[in-house]
């Protein structure tokens, strides 16, 4: 079912709204709470997000209504428009400093440091969650294809998921690299995702997910960390906004393991390049970096070590 740009619009709008007030919020609450040096360290970081967010395929993840170029012309359904949607929001919320990042101005220079690397690791978790889960295999070839043609130096300069297809050296990972510098090799991997692609027409269908399956892809089924972030709500002392984040996640994460369910019984193929060889790494993939949306994007830096430590002595 194609919905229309109208429609999209409008709910993105709503969405937008709703997550501004949300976010302006929690902002508020933490400002009164952070002396006047710490206010203005975290002050930067915020005008520094909203100032690098701007840029079109840095932030988003493929929301329709954020960013048509990449995603109108692609057949999406209700299911997967209100999936990257959802996800889309738990990002955008995400992309904001934690207290302990806010720290006073003679450090201001580590703590930015330290808030940038986080922003960046959470777009790539959230574009590989897209072309992971929430898009047929020929859809995520498009998408990065458009990022790629739009944002060639961003992407070749700070996108680690595009450096790790391409195979890129440590010393060739810093700001001034062009596509001069790659190898042959890696010339040719970049010509391979980045050329030009008709708009794909859906190859297979992807359907909702009947209600008495729900269970069997519910992620805490799945994931470690999703299953002690269920049994330690109370102990974590998640707010109730982390709560309400952690819930739309782990629907977003369900929607991604039914598609790759329905992917397996059409059989069809991964993406060259972008996807693992077997659907079962795709899923581990997947299931990975929607782990790591939580740990670096919802819970604070205390809750997040403490996940992890629990995870490890499992």
């Amino acid at each position: 079912m194609r919905s229309t740009g109208k429609n999209v619009c409008i709910s993105a709008t709503i969405a937008g709204i709703a997550i501004g007030f949300w976010v302006s919020e929690a902002n508020a609450q933490l400002k009164s709470l952070l002396p006047p040096d710490r206010r203005a360290a975290r002050q930067k970081m915020l005008s520094t997000a909203e100032m690098v967010s701007v840029i079109p395929g840095c932030r988003t993840v493929g929301r329709p209504g954020a960013y048509p170029l990449y995603t109108r012309k692609l057949s999406l359904n209700v299911e997967q428009e209100k999936a990257i949607a959802q996800l889309d929001s738990i990002v955008r919320n995400a992309l904001q400093p934690r207290p302990d990042e806010a720290m006073s101005p003679e450090e201001q220079v580590a703590s930015f440091r330290q808030f940038r690397n986080r922003y960046e690791q959470l777009l790539v978790h959230a574009r590989q969650v897209n072309y992971c889960g929430l898009l047929r295999p020929v859809e995520a070839e498009y998408v990065l294809q458009q990022f790629l043609s739009q944002e060639e130096l961003w992407a070749l300069r700070h996108s680690a998921d595009v450096q790790q297809m391409l195979g890129l050296e440590p010393k060739q990972q810093d700001e001034r690299i062009s596509l001069k510098d790659l190898t042959a090799e890696q010339r040719e991997i970049w010509n391979r995702l980045s050329q030009s692609r008709t708009p794909p027409e859906p190859s297979y269908q992807l359907y909702q997910l009947p209600e008495n399956r729900k269970v069997e892809f519910d992620p805490v089924r799945h994931s470690a960390v999703f299953r002690i972030l269920a049994e330690s709500n109370d102990s974590l002392q998640l707010s109730v906004n982390q709560q309400r984040s952690l819930e739309a996640l782990r629907e977003v994460t369900q929607t991604g393991l039914w598609y790759l369910a329905v992917r397996e019984e059409a059989s069809i193929p991964p993406a060259a390049i972008i996807h693992p060889p077997t659907l079962a790494e795709t899923k581990v993939k997947f299931l990975h970096h929607a782990e790591e949306i939580a740990l670096l994007g919802i819970l604070d830096e205390s809750q997040e070590a403490t996940v992890r430590a629990l995870v490890d002595d499992q």
